[in-house]
């Protein structure tokens, strides 16, 4: 049988994908040795007064842990903070259970109430669904120095906010700073130690989450390029946050959106956000496959929206390390990535299937792969351990970095590539399924 596609023209290909991902890794390993010198050189602020902070808490169709996530955030043990929620146009239970638990009252505005039981917290009733309009409906009424965001599956670690509140303090031309986010363990009793989730899915997206902030974003950072800012718990100047216009809403991302503004609109200054080596949050992700493709098809789509909409920024050399080298890497990586890994799929499937190539090569060149990111996850680990007191088992993250390549990654490139292909038209953000937070510190009654 006639091969498909001629030899010489397969090799081609197949070095160039090869030198591609070849030079990515070695990036991820700079961006990797740039996070150990983060961990290393960073000395937490002297303490002083920390500024005011306002959580804004949007929650919707959440009635299994809102009250949970609401009692959690008033236990912070803050001189001055304020808790608002803003319930979004749930189909569930979640407002009527925010009524009857805190015994919600008008407070004069419309759909905003008030508790007896807590002279901190707010509730404000927003009639459109979406993230980012629940967090404007509410940053009018933010009166603090600092608004910080939180999911309703987000829990916060109290120190971590306070390292970042005491940052804000010392450098006053930061404008946005977040940290370390971690996946909650369902499957342990709560400790301040991580370990490997028993949960194989929960398992694999504590890898990635441990790649993704101790690996690549805590270099970037040290390079005063990176622009993520988690979602999940993310902390800015109130002032400066109303100046730009609130959080961004013409993405499904609101998280990167708002930070990439701020970026735009600090042209020819400081950089004005940054990422501490401090856990500040731990978050619940997807427990089932189905809500774990909508949140990626959602991240992905988002990532092409923002890096549509600030094109401008590419390439541009008045924010910094930016525009030359953080958006093309991240275009390169994240939106190119999974598309040349999928073609390379069917170049080595078709090269084995007519004989065209020797299996040893092939087995060498993935196992050298596999092996570079063990690599770089037992350094983040192990960067991690030292400096965060973690207890990460760098033998069953390397384990488990198998299946994480050669089964969860390519499964979840489809969902990207599918993403990718029509971002132009993704406007849906389907809600996620929640877990009760039930492995966690006892709520207050």
């Amino acid at each position: 049988m006639k091969e498909l596609i001629p030899l010489d023209l397969l090799l081609l290909a197949l070095s160039l994908i090869g030198s591609y991902f070849l030079s990515i890794y070695m990036i991820q390993i700079i961006l990797q040795t740039l996070s150990m010198q983060r961990f290393k050189n960073y000395k937490a602020k002297k303490q002083q007064e920390l500024p005011s902070l306002t959580l804004l808490i949007p929650v919707r169709n959440e009635a299994e842990l809102v009250v949970e996530a609401i009692n959690r955030a008033l236990q912070l043990p803050l001189p001055n903070f304020q808790v608002i929620v803003i319930e979004n146009a749930s189909t569930d239970k979640t407002y009527d259970l925010l009524h009857e638990v805190f015994q919600l009252r008008p407070n004069g505005k419309p759909d905003t109430f008030y508790t007896p039981l807590f002279p901190n917290l707010r509730v404000i009733k927003s009639p459109i669904a979406g993230k980012a309009h629940a967090l404007n409906l509410a940053l009018p009424q933010v009166n603090t120095e600092i608004v910080a965001t939180l999911d309703a599956d987000t829990i916060p670690e109290p120190q971590g906010l306070i390292t970042v509140l005491q940052e804000f303090a010392h450098r006053p031309m930061l404008q946005a700073i977040g940290g370390i986010v971690r996946v909650i363990n369902p499957s342990m009793t709560w400790s301040p130690k991580v370990k490997l989730p028993s949960s194989f899915l929960y398992a694999l997206q504590g890898l990635e989450y441990l790649r993704a902030f101790s690996g690549e974003r805590l270099g970037w950072g040290l390079l005063r390029a990176n622009i993520y800012m988690s979602g999940s718990c993310a902390l800015f100047r109130t002032e400066t946050l109303k100046e730009s216009g609130g959080f961004q809403i013409q993405t499904v991302t609101e998280d990167l959106e708002t930070t990439l503004e701020l970026l735009k609109r600090s042209e020819g200054k400081p950089h004005p956000i940054d990422i501490l080596p401090v856990v500040v949050a731990w978050t619940q992700v997807p427990h089932d496959l189905k809500s774990l493709f909508h949140q990626r098809r959602r991240w992905q789509a988002g990532l092409c929206q923002c890096l549509w909409k600030y094109k401008s920024l590419f390439l541009n050399s008045r924010c910094g390390l930016i525009g030359p080298f953080t958006l093309p890497y991240i275009l390169f990586t994240e939106i190119l990535a999974p598309l040349l890994e999928f073609i390379a799929f069917l170049l080595v499937a078709h090269a084995l299937f007519y004989q065209l190539v020797d299996f040893n090569p092939v087995l060498v060149i993935a196992g050298t792969s596999l092996g570079l990111s063990a690599i770089l996850t037992s350094l983040s680990a192990l960067t991690e351990n030292r400096y965060l007191k973690s207890r990460w088992s760098i033998l069953g993250l390397i384990v488990l970095s198998l299946p994480l390549n050669l089964l969860y990654r390519p499964i979840i490139n489809l969902y990207r590539i599918e993403a990718t292909l029509r971002f132009p038209w993704f406007r849906h953000w389907r809600s996620i399924e929640r877990k009760e937070l039930t492995s966690l510190p006892q709520a207050s009654p």
